[in-house]
């Protein structure tokens, strides 16, 4: 996808309803290996706002900076069961051999975007990470970190498994979006859509311990700690980030109860106007948004055949 389409606000709210990312969110940091011990087998279907302020991001504690720059493998090993793969597909009949749900498409594409969308397909993804003690109480002195760690956390696995996928870009008009003169389109329209992805955790990350020692390591403000422990009873809630200045309201699409997150310049940062909505229906998560008011990004959600 490229960078003119969206701008700021598309990189955060993409990082979350893009399968591949949500399993990684919620995995493959220490905030999201708490956000998954309150769940022992984790699937996506419903999402909840958390507020983000960027200002008070960047005040971390010694030992959070010291981990943001810590490699995984200094905690213990990944291992890739299945590597996945990206691909442009000619059409939807195409796409859909390399899927096992049924492939929906835009039918209301809202004006001045190109009605034929451009179709990318991702292959599953399967990945362990295994933790080995000796390496993580070496890392943890590290950073200053005294905690006895359980003896079961030697070996424990957090297995990620993300399904094949579906993106379609519905794009603007071409025009200059680069310093370097590259071209490429300033408006458009991205669905997303796959089966949920699932996450397993161990009994080992179960505990009050690991979940307020992964807190500790993230840095992250008290105020965004709270609405993430508000949200240790589910199993199946994924925390969507709304930035400061941006609004979030459940809405109803596509027949079911989905979250509708607006970016408008004039109250957040650059960057232009625009909307995206996640929702999950009948086992599949989908993901719209682009550069278009929340009415036309609405009735292009309501009109998926």
């Amino acid at each position: 996808m490229k960078e003119g389409i969206f701008g700021r606000v598309w990189r955060p709210a993409f990082a979350v309803v893009v399968v591949v990312a949500v399993a990684a969110s919620l995995v493959f940091t220490p905030v999201g290996a708490a956000v998954g011990d309150w769940l022992s087998v984790f699937r996506a279907e419903k999402f909840a706002p958390v507020t983000i302020d960027p200002s008070a991001m960047s005040k971390a504690n010694t030992p959070a900076k010291a981990a943001a720059n810590m490699d995984p493998s200094q905690f213990g090993e990944f291992k890739v069961r299945t590597e996945p793969t990206h691909a442009e597909a000619a059409n939807v009949a195409q796409a859909q051999k390399q899927v096992d749900f049924a492939v929906r498409e835009v039918g209301k594409v809202p004006a001045g975007l190109n009605g034929k969308p451009t179709i990318y397909t991702n292959t599953p993804a399967d990945v362990t990470f295994v933790f080995d003690l000796a390496k993580t109480k070496a890392a943890l002195a590290q950073l200053g970190v005294n905690v006895n760690l359980p003896a079961n956390l030697d070996g424990a696995a957090v297995r990620v498994y993300v399904p094949a996928g579906v993106q379609m870009l519905y794009a603007g008009p071409e025009a200059k979006t680069g310093a370097k003169g590259e071209t490429g389109p300033t408006s458009g329209l991205m669905l997303l859509q796959s089966k949920s992805p699932t996450i397993e955790m161990p009994a080992a990350l179960d505990t009050p311990q690991m979940r307020d020692l992964f807190f500790s390591l993230t840095g992250l403000p008290p105020e965004l700690v709270d609405q993430l422990k508000a949200m240790s009873t589910s199993r199946d809630t994924v925390p969507v980030p709304v930035m400061k200045g941006d609004t979030s309201r459940q809405v109803s699409v596509d027949g079911v109860q989905g979250l509708l997150v607006t970016h408008r310049p004039q109250l957040a940062a650059n960057g232009p106007e625009g909307s995206y909505v996640v929702w999950q229906k009948g086992g599949i998560v989908y993901a719209l948004g682009g550069t278009v008011s929340e009415n036309d990004l609405l009735a292009a959600a309501n009109s998926l055949k």
